[in-house]
């Protein structure tokens, strides 16, 4: 193994690892000080690619996003960046973590890099406006939201309109499940209080199941909950 990478400007150098040609063919080659190193952007692919490869390397969200100006928690922080490397992720995360801002804080970012177009946000019918709305508009200013709840029609008209993030809750998803499925540039979905889904062959379970794993459309999925087994081992 060679030394460990040094980020300078965005970008990872890398010294004598000539597996990086392979793996990274868009990577380039400098010169400094008597040492040949390869130039790799500090981005999500090529991070993966690295960390694969054996390198210990920060997420870039870590070292490239503004946090919308604010303070996260270390816990926050570190469970985004985590979220924007994994296209597949459960967040257990105790009670009162701030799970919530961190799986929008990853979205923003994903959006900002092209990883992401649109959210959807699968919750608990009580959390719909007052925590995940109200998140959204403190925070992420510039991003549209829209609560899809109400009657088959009104969920339709909103999710027809153009928003960044759509919020519904777990029973409404099987109310608009095709049209849901028809939205190809929704490309990651976080589904809270992810135990409503413990049941395998449920009506809740079966929808989620079609909209997440059914059709043409791979997306992004974050499961969360503070409570994995709020009842007992068999949860």
């Amino acid at each position: 193994m060679s030394q460990k990478p040094f980020l300078y400007k965005g970008h990872l150098l890398v010294e004598n690892d000539s597996r990086l040609a392979i793996h990274i063919p868009h990577a380039k080659t400098m010169e400094a000080d008597g040492k040949v190193y390869t130039v790799v952007p500090h981005k999500l692919d090529e991070t993966k690619v690295l960390r694969n490869l054996g390198y210990d390397i920060a997420p870039p969200m870590l070292t490239a996003y503004d946090w919308r100006n604010t303070t996260p928690f270390d816990a926050q922080r570190f469970t985004a960046a985590a979220i924007t490397m994994n296209d597949r992720f459960f967040v257990l995360n105790d009670l009162g973590t701030g799970k919530t801002r961190a799986a929008l804080f990853a979205f923003d970012y994903l959006c900002s890099v092209g990883a992401a177009k649109k959210l959807l946000i699968i919750a608990p019918l009580s959390t719909l406006r007052r925590t995940w709305w109200a998140e959204v508009f403190q925070v992420f200013p510039g991003m549209k939201a829209a609560v899809l709840h109400g009657t088959a029609q009104k969920r339709r008209k909103l999710l027809a309109e153009d928003h960044d993030v759509y919020i519904i809750n777990h029973d409404g998803l099987e109310v608009i499940l095709p049209e849901l499925i028809a939205r190809a540039d929704i490309d990651m979905v976080v589904y809270d209080e992810c135990t409503a889904v413990k049941t395998k062959g449920n009506e809740r379970w079966k929808a989620a199941n079609k909209f997440l794993n059914g059709g043409t459309t791979y997306r992004r999925i974050v499961a969360m909950t503070g409570t994995p087994i709020p009842q007992g081992p068999t949860d």
